[in-house]
């Protein structure tokens, strides 16, 4: 049996990141391939499917907050 898909999972996709801290899917996949948001790439052959640890997308949101309030 499949678990349900849950809110509180570990592992979101780009576009659940995206929706989360309040931008684009680009502006997400840019930060992965810069190297400043770890991600898994689940995708086969040349396409990517990341996946991002909810955990890591927290602090790069928490940093983006801190560096616009300064």
């Amino acid at each position: 049996m499949t678990p349900k898909p849950t809110r509180n999972r570990t592992y979101i996709t780009v576009q659940d990141a995206a929706l989360e801290v309040a931008c684009s899917p680009g502006t997400i996949r840019r930060l992965i391939e810069a190297g400043r948001l770890p991600a898994v790439d689940i995708g086969t052959g040349t396409k990517a499917r990341w996946r991002i640890h909810r955990d890591d997308l927290l602090k790069i949101s928490r940093q983006r907050e801190i560096a616009q309030a300064g």
